[in-house]
């Protein structure tokens, strides 16, 4: 047993989505911090459930239940933050961009994103990569440039978000009339209950009027009939009212699925919108791996042509060959 705070499960969040671009990943539980309760038993047992759901849900995902950010969040022992790998997990974001800029623009640095940051959203640590995609995104708009025929059509995102959308569109009415449903089960119940208490009040009120009348007169009698009469009515009204309650309870419950489902919809929208960039990354690393195996072709027929061969060109062939190799791995 390992203990985490709701700042890990922030954390976990954030490099599931940064490392599996264009998966569906659960969406994690809102803080939903109400100031004066944040140390109550009450949300204390709220958070823990939608903690312990949540985890469950990363737990039988195809993919991300086999991820090392889940593996080190569950395994580790003691202060999560004090683990070397998963520090090195966190975004580097723009001021790891910024640093890393000047070391691209000299040659220090190579700007081709390994396996693992091709496969990762872009967080800005990588400012040449992201121009070239920006680069790629606007080819593609202006020219109508076609994706690889290996990755699945632009048509086929635009469908699956259609999809989406309108299942999204159809959970929402769903989820409208559900709730209009359940308060008017609510003003039922009500409308028992208060019809309830009422008669029973009334048929105290008749009691007494029926023994003020006289015990054994027949208007006192008759008075007394009707009492019992309201009472007994006004118990089976007050008897419905609970079960109608009852009722409703249950057909919340029933009905929580649905707003579980809708509350995925942005998740999944989020999913197709990253899965497209991820098309953009691949047309972006295959255009330049296109372009440097042209550039090596062009350099070994220069090269072919003079006598004893050329030393420059030898070198920037070999140079291009391991940006071919980073792309292809890439």
């Amino acid at each position: 047993t390992v203990r985490r705070r709701f700042k890990g499960v922030v954390a976990l969040a954030e490099r599931l989505h940064k490392s599996h671009r264009g998966y569906f990943i659960p969406p994690r539980p809102d803080k939903n911090v109400v100031e004066g309760k944040l140390h109550s038993t009450e949300f204390i047992e709220v958070r823990r459930v939608a903690l312990q759901k949540y985890l469950q849900k990363l737990s039988r995902h195809p993919v991300l239940s086999r991820s090392r950010e889940l593996q080190i969040f569950l395994e580790w022992e003691g202060d999560i933050s004090s683990c070397g790998e998963w520090k090195e997990m966190a975004n580097g974001g723009w001021k790891a961009g910024l640093t890393n800029l000047p070391k691209q623009l000299m040659g220090n640095e190579s700007s081709i994103p390994t396996t693992a940051e091709a496969q990762s959203k872009g967080d800005g640590r990588n400012l040449i990569r992201g121009f070239k995609e920006f680069r790629q995104k606007f080819k593609n708009k202006v020219s109508n440039d076609k994706a690889p025929s290996e990755l699945e059509s632009n048509d086929e995102l635009l469908e699956e978000k259609k999809n989406v959308k309108e299942l999204q569109a159809v959970l929402a009415e769903a989820s409208a009339e559900a709730e209009h449903m359940i308060k008017r089960m609510e003003k039922v119940a009500d409308a028992f209950g208060d019809f309830g208490l009422s008669a029973i009040k009334t048929s105290k009120f008749e009691e007494e009027e029926g023994c003020r009348n006289g015990k054994y007169s027949e208007s006192g009698e008759h008075i007394r009939q009707v009492s019992q009469h309201l009472k007994g009515t006004g118990t089976q009204c007050v008897r419905m009212s609970r079960l109608v309650r009852s009722a409703t309870e249950n057909t919340a419950a029933q009905l929580s699925s649905i707003h579980d489902y809708l509350g995925l919809m942005p998740a999944a929208l989020t999913a197709l919108r990253e899965r497209d960039q991820a098309r953009v990354t691949h047309q972006t690393l295959s255009n330049e791996l296109k372009s440097k195996q042209l550039q090596v072709v062009k350099l070994e027929e220069k090269e072919a042509k003079k006598f004893g061969g050329d030393k420059g060109k030898t070198r920037k062939v070999h140079e291009l060959g391991q940006d071919i190799d980073a792309l292809e791995k890439a």
